[in-house]
């Protein structure tokens, strides 16, 4: 029979319930025992006869004749109840025969016996249907085999599979002690924000999401870490939370984007302590709440009773796969000698990351008892201390049982110069920023914490949008008189001669106002996607294309949000200084080195520091203060690996208007100390020329200099 016809089977003796006056889902249930209860009223009084009501779900039937067999299961366990005609009355046995299957809820009173073959059984002497079932329970009851099923639909699974009942239950008591071991040991259980202005703490690619009162996009945490610490560095000694990561990555096995994490820092303690704290943690837990450390995983017997080995990494990975990663200082030589090992090596990877993948094919899965691997390269743990006897080795453990990690953990470093230099080189050797951020940096050095985002700033893309069109028909004005020089003399020409040959290239012009610079890019043959905020800005694009067609493609859009443009489809993406107009300038380079190719460049312009019209009282997200401008600079080394960063700067704007703002030396000094390669320091160029061209600036805008980013995209 299909389902159709068993759903329609079911509500017909539904109708025939309601149509004897019986509602079939009553609003109270006048329970007096649990079905585990009952069983134990019963070996207490085995003789008693004990009077009981107790309710649960019906998962099997057996009939005979004029008695019947039913099996009643609740939360607690299960129970048989006797139903005899004689007992009930024809007509409610009729009724439990022709009305009721399996899956109903049934409230059942009776008397208690056991059956000649000693079972626990309620005698029934009547019964009420508590819930009427429309959809037949998984068609095999003693066990749901369909693993597809089991996981969509995990209540059929809970229903079907009492040892997964079981696994909910355990777990349900494992997080529960493991607060009571946490809390004993003086440390102060803490929630912190699940939504986020920066996915910090971990290098993982986060959900996004957009809070609609404050106008920003956020993020779901990928990490618990840098709350954490921020509370350690307000004065608590000991914290720690169980809570939800988010991580949008991969699905397996052995991996869920949404899991529970137990996170918890301790001030003035090291690894060692952390070691013999999990070694505790673990066996206790394992005895209160299996009654026993020795657990079955598999066709494996795993004891988890201290102490546990623990294995230096070197020693492990040299062991199982031959290679000794000391031996290697050097990338090349590690590559070749972890391909002979049989790793499928990346060009790529960087030394840090073979060993990993040594680790993970070689040693992980032959790592069955518990065990702990420790002193990790410096390369693997950028935000541990080192070991003093052996510098290039940090202070970490990873802890494996059943060929899998289950926790890590190291002596925290703080020493802010060592990490600084050891992010930043991290994020050199990725395609992604260091995913720690810039708050995390902060934090380590005792900063301010100050936010460094347009969008926590609070500019949202609707007052952006809204803003820009405020001014756009000014500029429309502009662009139709020719009177626009700021773009002309400064940003268009200088942004020209540092791209060179475009001819033939894919080229995103983000934040591409009236579209004159798209349609020079595109006169040079580039292939040329233009997107803008503003409508308005949009429309006199699209009103240049029509009169001179250069096959210029415009959207609106914003560039903190690209994602109907597909990763790695340009060689080339421009921003002038509408990068800090969008709701979140980290998102936006985030989404900008997403639809380069590898090897692309991001060429990012700016009029700095400040931009505004007093004719409109209007003034823009630009930073008015150099501080968050020099923020944002390193934001985009974390994006662009700095190794690959050419930066020119150009005194653009007459000599009493450069002398208004911080020299230039100065950003020359704080952009090398974050290692970016300076290429051009251009001296001031106030000629007459351009100072006739730039009298009309006077009262009207401010631009104390201009500085122009040419940086390259990771990848091979």
């Amino acid at each position: 029979m299909g389902e159709d016809e068993i759903m329609a089977l079911r509500r017909r003796k539904l109708e025939t319930i309601r149509s004897k006056g019986i509602d079939p889902y009553p609003a109270r249930a006048r329970r007096t025992h649990t079905t585990k209860a009952a069983v134990e009223l019963l070996v207490r009084s085995p003789d008693a006869h004990e009077i009981v009501w107790v309710a649960g779900r019906v998962t099997a039937m057996r009939r005979m004749g004029r008695a019947a067999f039913l099996d009643i299961r609740d939360g607690s366990g299960r129970i048989q109840a006797y139903f005899k005609q004689e007992s009930l009355g024809v007509e409610a046995y009729e009724r439990l025969l022709h009305t009721v299957d399996l899956g109903d809820f049934l409230g059942v009173e009776g008397s208690l016996f056991r059956t000649k073959t000693a079972e626990p059984t309620i005698e029934a002497t009547s019964f009420t249907i508590l819930a009427k079932a429309l959809r037949a329970p998984p068609e095999k009851w003693h066990g749901l085999q369909d693993v597809e099923v089991r996981y969509r639909q995990r209540y059929l699974d809970l229903m079907a599979n009492p040892e997964v009942r079981e696994t909910f239950v355990t777990r349900s008591r494992i997080i529960q002690r493991i607060r009571r071991f946490m809390d004993e040991r003086g440390y102060l259980e803490v929630e912190t924000p699940i939504l986020q202005s920066t996915a910090g703490g971990a290098a993982a690619r986060p959900f996004t999401t957009y809070h609609n009162a404050l106008g920003r996009q956020q993020f779901l945490r990928i990490s618990l870490e840098l709350h954490l610490k921020r509370l350690v560095v307000g004065g608590f000694d000991k914290v720690y939370e169980i809570g939800r990561i988010f991580r949008n990555e991969g699905v397996s096995t052995k991996y869920n984007p949404e899991f529970t994490m137990l996170e918890s820092y301790e001030a003035y303690a090291d690894y060692t302590v952390l070691m013999e704290m999990v070694e505790e943690m673990v066996s206790t837990i394992a005895g209160d709440v299996l009654g026993n450390t020795l657990v079955q995983v598999s066709d494996t017997e795993i004891q988890l009773a201290p102490p546990w080995p623990r294995i230096p990494l070197r020693d492990a990975i040299l062991e199982r796969s031959g290679v000794d990663f000391d031996s290697y200082p050097d990338v090349e030589g590690l590559r070749r000698a972890a391909a002979e090992a049989g790793v499928a090596v990346e060009p790529s990877w960087g030394r840090g990351k073979i060993i990993d993948e040594l680790l993970t094919v070689h040693v992980e899965p032959h790592l069955r008892q518990p065990t702990f691997l420790v002193d990790y390269p410096v390369e693997l743990s950028p935000l541990a201390k080192r070991k003093t006897e052996s510098p290039h080795l940090v202070e970490r453990f990873e802890l494996f049982i059943a060929g899998r990690e289950v926790a890590n953990a190291y002596s925290e470093l703080n020493d802010p110069v060592d990490q600084r230099e050891r992010l930043l080189q991290q994020s050199r050797l990725r395609d992604r920023p260091a995913c720690h951020g810039a708050d995390g940096l902060d934090v380590d050095q005792g900063g301010d914490l100050v936010p460094s985002s347009a969008g926590e700033r609070g500019v949202s893309r609707d007052e952006a949008a809204q803003a820009w069109e405020a001014i756009a028909e000014g500029w429309a004005e502009r662009v139709r008189t020719g009177t626009d020089h700021n773009r002309v003399y400064l940003l268009d020409t200088a942004t020209l001669d540092a791209l060179g040959d475009v001819g033939g290239l894919r080229v995103l012009d983000a934040g591409c106002g009236e579209g004159r610079f798209a349609r020079m890019m595109a006169e040079r043959g580039a292939r040329v996607t233009a997107i803008d905020l503003s409508s308005r800005m949009i429309e006199l694009a699209r009103a240049a294309e029509e009169k001179d067609p250069l096959g210029l493609d415009y959207r609106v859009a914003d560039m903190a949000d690209l994602s109907p443009l597909a990763s790695g489809e340009f060689d080339i993406a421009i921003a002038y200084l509408s990068l800090f107009d969008v709701r979140d300038y980290e998102s936006a380079l985030r989404e900008l080195a997403r639809v380069l190719r590898p090897r692309g460049r991001f060429i990012f312009s700016i009029s700095h520091p400040c931009f505004f019209t007093p004719s409109s009282g209007w003034e823009t997200s630009v930073p008015n203060s150099f501080r968050d401008a020099d923020r944002l600079y390193f934001k985009v080394d974390n994006y662009f690996p700095a190794s690959e960063i050419r930066l020119r700067m150009w005194p653009t704007a007459p000599t009493e208007l450069i002398n208004y703002h911080r020299p230039l030396s100065d950003y020359a000094h704080a952009l090398r100390a974050a290692r970016f390669l300076i290429r051009d320091i251009h001296e001031p160029i106030p000629t007459p020329e351009l100072v006739e061209k730039l009298d009309f600036w006077r009262g009207y805008l401010r631009i104390a200099n201009f500085i122009l980013f040419d940086c390259v995209k990771a990848g091979s």
